[in-house]
């Protein structure tokens, strides 16, 4: 993937499947391995679209559900629930629940190849949830990982400036 597509990339969930949906020039649409020529305009009613398909033609109703990048979509007698990311804020939805964000256990695994920057906490501090345990850098960025749930910092497998594995165990904090 180019920079360019990446930066034209959306995670699509339609009624709770996920597909790759790449906006390439020229008119295509990368749907995961098949492109197809794809032309949308809004049509003169609030909310409702034309799309162009392949030549083929569909009238589309929109409806914001409230919920940020979460729509219900009508099109062709048939309802919709679509969640529509970009694929670099998926991707970060994925590495924070990966990290361990959310979650109600204490045990927090690297969810990509990282290089461990600072740790923040020793083993024995107390901590919050949602308090910082260290840095670790990954894909050029600094990422603060932090603890899911409060309690007593019982070890951290990591040390500053070791390189790390997905998968690599990081830190455990025992519920207090």
């Amino acid at each position: 993937m180019t920079a360019n597509e990446e930066h034209n990339s959306y995670r699509v969930e339609v009624n709770g499947n996920t597909y790759l949906v790449t906006f390439l020039d020229d008119g295509k649409v990368q749907f995961e391995d098949m492109t197809v020529t794809a032309d949308i305009s809004e049509n003169e009613t609030r909310d409702h679209f034309s799309l162009l398909l392949n030549h083929e033609s569909f009238l589309l109703g929109v409806e914001a559900s409230g919920e940020p990048n979460r729509f219900k979509v009508h099109a062709g007698g048939y309802d919709y629930d679509i969640d529509v990311l970009a694929s670099r804020e998926a991707y970060l939805q994925e590495y924070l629940k990966a990290a361990g964000v959310g979650k109600k256990e204490g045990k927090v695994k690297a969810t990509m190849p990282g290089l461990i920057r600072q740790l923040e906490v020793k083993e024995g501090d107390t901590v919050a949830a949602g308090d910082g345990v260290l840095i670790m850098e990954a894909m050029k960025m600094e990422n603060e990982i932090k603890t899911p749930i409060s309690g007593v910092v019982t070890k951290i497998g990591v040390n500053e400036g070791e390189a790390v594995e997905k998968g690599a165990f990081l830190f455990e904090v025992e519920a207090s």
